[in-house]
């Protein structure tokens, strides 16, 4: 990368490191020399933004930078001479201008007050308004990993208390950074990739301002980040004392259809899970490759990704003379290279906005659904640049034999290199919980494939590597792309929910897994799980008030659901198998994918029915906010049947449930409900499965009465009454029992055949849970 537009980046990234340190001290202990950094207030005879002077501090002492760029990164509230100082003072206002407005949180009167100190990261999920109830809450004082969720009656700490908690966290850090594996000292790619995803794990929940009270919704580290892309662009900018930029976003296209395309077959079948599992792993590798594509092509470094779901991702981008040539470069190389390797399956569109300063700083709607619309016209005519190839209608066979997995690749081993790719990529999430990604588009990296170490995936003249924490501390080479999974080392931080059952021969099969769960839980049956957030593209597009929307709102507001579904997913897991088998050591769950916003879990049935219901209620604790909702589809199948027309089940369910009026809706056994409603099903599923278990009603008896009141029009209901009740009488011989069936049936009318629907799906449940008890 060239050296200025690395050290633009990482003074952006570092400018207002202070904070951090001088919020750990009761009182400021700035020296002569590091108050000769800080504006001086003549009329009022004291010094302000002293972080500035504590940015100073920190650059050197941990650092070990005593130069010039340590000096103009710290003095950015003074008068900047050089091009460099300036560029980085013209950053900070560009994303300070909405985000924060702490001109008077550094003077030395509010320094003694401490009001800085104990103020928390308010939770910008509270701020996403559709008119439904939500309530204020805070972020407790913590490192990523060990993050909580937002607190609704926080108590803030006293100053004494809040200095003590910075200086924990911030020693924490530091001891990261003693790690002799990893260097933070100098300018470089390495340095900045280091410090980069030490200030996502460790600033993440750190507030940039301290102005508004109690009501700051931006962290630290999205102020960094968003600043440090802001000055990269400056560097390149035709004009920058009237700076412009663009964004650019793109769209993964045939995400489903890659998803899904296995065949199972008697030789595929032990494979099906695992290459679903890897295909989902898979495109978000792919949506990593095109964003570091651009980022290359621009020089920029990943601060400049402003989000990456997954299947898509938002850039700033300079706006250089070249710009358009660039893009149409990279673009069509892109385009290319995934045709050659998927033919039609995966490709992808783009959309570019122009924005000036002041836009980029409020990040209207008006230019993300100009980037919207843009993307839905490219949709249309995705192909439209590949249609002229030779191969494009009809490919020439090398072979005679078609890949086991796909059905649609000639090839001469039994798997298509890309479906073998994908399986390896599959067990290597699955061996390693800690890994990282390193994209290599200069050929540095000369990496032996070990499948148990790295896992190499060629893209044109571009190489992937997924490598574990042995194989990448013996890379020789610097300079590169960087991803860090489940650990914050190198680059980009990316918490990905990865659990699996294990057993002493490895990965659990489906049925192992289905056997997890105790006999008394009735049939052994695989449920599957897909859910996803409701409309998600309206929470960003409209959700926050466009008074007070940002852009570094935004990214807040896209990491904090990132952080739920790769952090927290996993606990609830645990803890739902715990619930289900308190003797459980491990988890009975398998994810199979979950990232961004949704997700898909396998496992036994009566668990997933209440894992469903605890990841509900986890995401509504979470935003404390009815305007950020979840629906889900469950598809109950035999374990041993083809699990990817389960998943594909799911989904359809999970559709129905995403068209009931309100969504925050599920889907299961052809029944959609509100999760409102399916809270009270499963209430009253385990109460009539603790009468089966107790006999108190007959489990025959009961399968019959469900049987006659699962019909379609109240008239057939009617008719079934009188036998209905007759049963009743002389069947169940528990008058509460029988009393209360009898209450609950005579409530059914030709207005509610909802209830009935709900009613025959909660004895289906309380059926399936005693099935070979």
């Amino acid at each position: 990368m060239n050296q200025n537009n690395l050290e633009n980046a990482y003074g952006g990234l570092l400018h207002d490191i202070g904070k951090f340190v001088q919020r750990t001290l009761e009182k400021s202990d700035l020296t002569e020399e590091e108050l000769a950094l800080t504006p001086f207030h003549k009329a009022g005879g004291y010094h302000t933004h002293l972080h500035s002077g504590y940015t100073s501090r920190f650059i050197q002492k941990q650092l070990k930078m005593y130069d010039q760029f340590e000096k103009e990164v710290s003095e950015h509230h003074l008068s900047a001479s050089t091009p460099f100082a300036k560029r980085i003072v013209l950053a900070d206002r560009i994303a300070s201008r909405i985000d924060r407005s702490d001109e008077h949180s550094g003077k030395e009167e509010t320094n003694k007050k401490g009001h800085f100190q104990t103020v928390r990261l308010s939770s910008v999920l509270g701020e996403v308004s559709f008119g439904k109830p939500s309530q204020e809450a805070w972020f407790p004082l913590s490192s990523l990993q060990k993050s909580q969720y937002p607190q609704t009656d926080y108590t803030f700490p006293s100053r004494k208390e809040a200095a003590q908690e910075y200086a924990r966290l911030l020693n924490e850090m530091m001891e990261e950074m003693k790690n002799p594996s990893f260097f933070v000292h100098g300018i470089s790619m390495d340095t900045f990739n280091r410090m980069y995803a030490l200030l996502y794990e460790y600033a993440t929940f750190i507030p940039a301002s301290t102005y508004e009270g109690n009501q700051t919704y931006v962290s630290l580290f999205d102020h960094l980040k968003l600043t440090s892309a802001i000055a990269s662009c400056l560097g390149q900018c035709e004009d920058e004392k009237h700076p412009m930029f663009y964004m650019l976003e793109f769209d993964i296209s045939g995400i489903q259809k890659f998803i899904f395309k296995v065949t199972e077959g008697e030789e595929s079948k032990r494979n099906i899970a695992k290459s679903l599992r890897g295909r989902s792993l898979f495109i978000s590798l792919m949506t990593d490759y095109i964003t570091y594509s651009y980022l290359n092509a621009f020089d920029l470094t990943q601060s400049n990704v402003l989000f990456n779901t997954g299947g898509g991702a938002l850039l700033l981008l300079p706006h250089t003379v070249d710009f358009q040539k660039r893009i149409q470069t990279v673009s069509t190389k892109l385009l290319d290279t995934l045709y050659q390797k998927f033919h039609t399956d995966i490709t992808f569109v783009y959309s570019v906005v122009e924005c000036n300063q002041k836009e980029l700083g409020t990040f209207k709607t008006e230019k993300a659904i100009i980037l919207k619309d843009q993307l839905d016209e490219e949709k249309a005519r995705k192909f439209q640049g590949l249609i002229q190839k030779e191969n494009f209608f009809v490919e020439n066979p090398q072979s005679n034999h078609i890949c086991e997995l796909c059905e649609s690749v000639f090839t001469e081993s039994p798997y298509c290199e890309t479906c073998q790719t994908i399986l390896n990529v599959s067990d290597f999430f699955v061996r390693n919980q800690k890994m990282y990604i390193v994209f290599d588009f200069t050929n540095q990296v000369d990496a032996k494939t070990d499948k148990e170490q790295i896992v190499r995936i060629d893209m044109g003249d571009t190489t992937l590597y997924l490598m574990n924490e042995d194989m990448y501390q013996k890379l020789p080479v610097q300079g590169l792309y960087v991803e860090s999974i489940n650990h914050a080392s190198m680059g980009s931080v990316r918490y990905l929910a990865n659990m699996v059952p294990f057993d002493r021969y490895g990965v659990m099969s489906l049925e192992k897994i289905c056997e997890l769960l105790p006999l008394e839980w009735g049939d052994q049956k695989l449920g599957i799980l897909k859910m996803d957030v409701d409309n998600l593209e309206s929470v960003f597009a409209y959700g926050l008030d466009s008074e007070t929307r940002s852009l570094s709102k935004f990214l807040t507001l896209s990491r904090l659901i990132e952080i739920f579904f790769g952090n927290h997913l996993e606990t609830i897991c645990q803890l739902v198998s715990r619930q289900m088998d308190p003797h459980l050591e491990d988890t009975m769950f398998y994810i199979n994918y979950a990232g961004g916003d949704d997700l898909v879990i396998l496992g036994p049935a009566a668990a997933i029915l209440y894992l469903a219901q605890a990841i509900n209620e986890g995401l509504n604790a979470y935003t404390h906010n009815e305007n950020i909702t979840i629906s889900a589809g469950i598809f109950i199948q035999k374990p041993k049947e083809p699990v990817r027309f389960g998943i594909q089940k799911a989904e359809e369910y999970l559709s129905k449930a995403k068209n009931n009026p309100g969504k925050n809706s599920i889907t299961l056994m052809d029944t959609t409900c509100t999760f409102a409603q399916y809270d009270e099903i499963l209430k009253d599923s385990l109460k009539y499965r603790t009468w089966i278990q107790t006999e108190k009603v007959a489990r025959t008896n009961f399968y019959n009465m469900m049987s006659m009141l699962n019909v379609d029009r109240f008239d057939e209901l009617a008719r079934h009454i009188p036998i209905l009740f007759y049963s009743l009488k002389r069947n169940v011989k528990d008058e509460k029992v029988r009393a209360e069936m009898v209450e609950t049936i005579s409530k059914l009318n030709a207005k509610s055949m909802e209830k009935l629907d709900q009613l025959v799906l909660t004895m289906k449940l309380a059926i399936m849970q005693t099935r070979g008890d």
